[in-house]
């Protein structure tokens, strides 16, 4: 959504934009690294995390076992 604040309009990004007109797909934390984010969903996630993490940014470890399936 834009806005218009002392005659200048900025836009306030949904969750997982970014960018001057929320054109830029951001997924939380940039996946830490550990995974790759799709943009070509509605709202950006990361996917593939690396073995032994999990989550929506790729930031939770996964210490007694193995993500099923990888890109819950």
């Amino acid at each position: 959504a834009c806005i218009s604040e002392s005659g200048q309009v900025r836009c306030v990004c949904d969750a997982n934009w970014a960018g001057i007109g929320c054109q830029i797909a951001s997924c939380l934390q940039d996946c830490n690294a550990r995974g790759i984010c799709n943009a070509s969903l509605a709202r950006p996630v990361c996917q593939g995390c690396a073995q032994g993490w999990m989550g929506e940014g790729c930031e939770k470890p996964c210490t007694y076992g193995v993500q099923t399936p990888m890109d819950s």
